[in-house]
């Protein structure tokens, strides 16, 4: 009889063979096991025929009760042989009463009673919630299981370096790994290999900004190895290689990771991390840590170092994100009368960044480092008498005052060849015996809010590099750096700054078919702003919003003009008007054409480009010259170009001047551009063209002597005003006491 009451299984069909009914008119199999769940047959012998499916009875049944989708089949042996098949049955199962199968006959001979379960899950207690499974599709399972072999064999290549055809070298190490692999998951290692770049001729890739064990934490991750302790050691490093190698599952996850563990140890890097990737997940989590839970307390000592170097954008942010805390909780607190660390929070906040507002000193006034100075600024050499001052390296965004005017109507900071770096070495090895114009890296110049880049472009070693002519060729001692380095620079920025548009400048001496192929190894392209959507006769340009939405954000104009039609590079001359460079160019009172371009006031080229830089670069001579002579040429050269004020403004060493410099001159163009202010600082948010609010007079500076000497001085204009008119944008501290009046204003209410 126990046999009898046995049940037999195999994957999803149970089965129950029952010899001899006998006598008895009720019988119930033995218990066997499906899915989670124990369950039991019973046939039950009256009239009708009753078969019953049910669990057994307990705690797994009760809590994760199973809805059931199955099938019975009943078979007699006869003779004759006989079958009966229910419908579909589809049932929340909870005992023996919830399911019964009707028999209309009982046939003599053994008697088999067959249970397919065609899905089984576990019923929701909660009617808004759909059950799952407990069964995984087929399909599913399948790719499980191929995935777990595909990795393995993606591990014993790695480790046994089976074909390996690429080498990696590091820091401290060399790594083996495989060409199509490494492309397959990142665009930049793609472009390496499918042009006649370096790395696709040596198979050789060069990471030198990344030890040994980090690069294999990286390798690890691309082939599917990595271990969960590794990947925690190396996150930050895996983070920055993920940015600059364009892998987003890395970065995806190294932004989920960070935020599993912030404390009050790590928020403010974290923070800064999450401010320079734009980890905006990552971000709101520190600022919620910070604000929401007022954890602020807790780094009040650090807090004040990290103000010193934080960008302004984002202390304006944490401005915001406590603000916002507050208002909930003063709700409250007026509904229950209890009290709030709110005020107390933004009053604690207020008084550490006056400490750290009063601690940085502002436009014009002395310095020994960068940390001396406040946010955008430079400690810079132009100072009297050998001494240092704070001068302006930032533009005021336009971006601010909104994009919905076409580009044309904006104006951009510009630097003249933006590569070649005062006290850099030639990538060849050599020693560099030629000028140099800037003094910080693109990546910096375009933090710093430069967008437009003029770079020199020659066939160089194989290869295109960014070099300074020597009788009308390159040579190692004149040449800087591959231009591949520069562009995937410039790729680098635009991926993480998603509002941003770039203009390159390319004095090209390079052979036709060379740029497209550096322009498609460097990942540029996808952003590449198309000739066909370039105004012919001077119309306006597309609005900036648009350009922004299409991702339509790189302009690139070259010097020669058969590229156009050949490559699809625009040529320069075809769409701006560009006033003389060197010294000719910067003659009061004058502002010619180059020779290449059409006159200045010409109308069927629509965007303006003003050079203002000596022929022979001078650190010190620069001082002067970006100082009231650059915005004396700003209006010369609006006079002279159809009353049209510059779209770009180029010069040498753009944090150099005796106060607002270059900056100034790009927001006072703004300013009449944007919104028909003298500056884009006076420019009133949400008014009409012409509507300024301008601000009083600043003190006059202390008086200080003029920088001596250097080449550039003598270019035109006095140097007398630039100080106040450095003041037009206010300083730093006036800044933090203007919020700081803001929240006391906050906290009275």
């Amino acid at each position: 009889m126990e046999r009898e009451n046995r049940v037999e299984t195999i994957s999803r069909l149970a089965q129950w063979r029952i010899d001899t009914f006998g006598p008895s008119s009720y019988r119930r199999s033995d218990s066997f096991k499906i899915g989670i769940w124990n369950w039991y047959l019973s046939v039950e012998k009256a009239r009708y025929v009753y078969v019953r499916l049910f669990p057994e009875p307990g705690r797994v049944a009760k809590e994760r009760p199973p809805l059931a989708r199955f099938l019975l089949r009943a078979c007699w042996s006869g003779p004759p042989r006989r079958s009966c098949v229910s419908p579909v049955h589809e049932h929340l199962l909870r005992s023996s009463e919830d399911f019964f199968w009707q028999l209309d006959t009982m046939y003599a001979g053994r008697f088999t009673i067959d249970v397919e379960f065609l899905d089984l899950k576990i019923a929701s207690n909660n009617a808004a919630e759909s059950s799952t499974s407990i069964w995984p599709n087929e399909s599913i399972a399948v790719q499980n299981i191929a995935s777990k072999s595909s990795l393995g064999c993606l591990s014993r290549m790695l480790t046994e370096s089976i074909h390996a055809d690429v080498t990696i070298n590091t820091t401290d190490g060399v790594l083996k790994a495989h060409k199509a692999i490494l492309a397959s998951c990142s665009p930049v290692f793609e472009s390496m290999f499918l042009h006649d770049l370096k790395e696709k001729e040596s198979s050789t890739i060069n990471i030198n900004d990344m030890c040994l064990e980090s690069c294999s934490a990286l390798i690890g991750f691309i082939y599917g190895t990595i271990k969960l302790d590794q990947f925690w050691k190396h996150r930050l490093s895996l983070l920055a290689a993920a940015n600059k190698y364009s892998i987003s599952d890395i970065k995806d996850c190294c932004e989920e990771s960070l935020l599993e563990d912030i404390n009050s140890s790590n928020v403010l890097e974290r923070l800064h991390v999450a401010w320079l990737y734009q980890l905006q997940k990552l971000k709101k989590g520190c600022l919620t840590y910070l604000f929401v839970f007022g954890k602020i307390y807790d780094v009040r000592e650090e807090i004040n170092s990290f103000f010193q170097h934080a960008d302004r954008e984002l202390m304006l942010e944490m401005f915001q994100e406590v603000i916002t805390a507050w208002k909930p909780i003063s709700r409250r607190r007026e509904s229950t009368s209890q009290p709030s660390m709110a005020p107390r929070l933004l009053l604690a906040l207020a008084l550490v960044l006056l400490a750290s507002g009063a601690s940085a000193a502002s436009v014009g006034d002395t310095c020994s480092s960068e940390g001396d100075c406040g946010a955008g600024l430079h400690c810079s050499d132009c100072g009297g008498g050998g001494d240092k001052t704070c001068t302006r390296a930032k533009p005021i965004d336009p971006l601010t005052h909104g994009t919905g005017l076409p580009f044309n109507n904006y104006s951009w900071l510009t630097t003249h060849n933006s590569y070649a770096l005062a006290g850099s070495s030639s990538a060849t090895g050599s020693a560099l015996i030629t000028q140099t114009n800037q003094e910080d890296t693109i990546t910096a110049q375009l933090k710093n809010g430069v967008r437009g880049l003029m770079l020199d472009t020659y066939d160089f070693n194989n290869d295109v590099w960014l070099c300074h002519s020597f009788q009308g060729k390159c040579f190692n001692f004149t040449a800087f750096q591959p231009a591949i380095n520069v562009l995937k620079e410039i790729r680098t920025f635009l991926d993480g700054n998603p509002s941003e548009v770039i203009t390159i400048f390319l004095e090209d001496y390079t052979a036709s078919g060379s740029l497209p192929k550096v322009f498609n190894a460097s990942g540029l392209m996808k952003y590449w702003f198309p000739v066909a959507k370039m105004p012919k006769s001077g119309g306006d340009w597309p609005l900036l919003k648009d350009m922004i939405s299409q991702n339509e954000r790189l302009l690139v104009f070259t010097s020669k003009k058969s590229k156009e039609a050949s490559e699809g590079i625009a040529y320069e001359w075809s769409y701006v008007v560009e006033n003389q460079y060197g010294n000719e160019g910067m003659v009061e009172g004058k502002c010619p054409n180059r020779a290449e371009s059409p006159a200045m006031d010409s109308k069927s080229q629509s965007l303006v480009l003003m050079n203002f830089f000596t022929t022979d670069p001078s650190q010190t001579g620069v001082c002067a010259n970006n100082s009231a002579p650059l915005v004396s040429m700003l209006k010369t050269c609006h006079d002279l170009s159809g009353n049209r004020w510059p779209n770009y403004i180029a010069v040498d060493f753009y944090m150099r001047s005796d106060g607002g410099g270059a900056p100034l001159a790009t927001d006072i163009a703004n300013g009449h551009l944007v919104c028909g202010c003298d500056n884009i600082a006076y420019c009133k948010a949400n008014s009409t063209f012409g509507t300024c609010v301008i601000p009083p007079p600043s003190p006059p500076p202390s008086p200080r002597k003029a920088p001596s000497g250097g080449k550039g001085t003598s270019a035109g204009g006095s140097s007398s005003s630039s100080g106040a008119m450095a003041r037009v944008v206010l300083p730093k501290l006036s800044f933090f006491f203007g919020v700081a009046l803001l929240i006391l204003v906050i906290l009275s209410y």
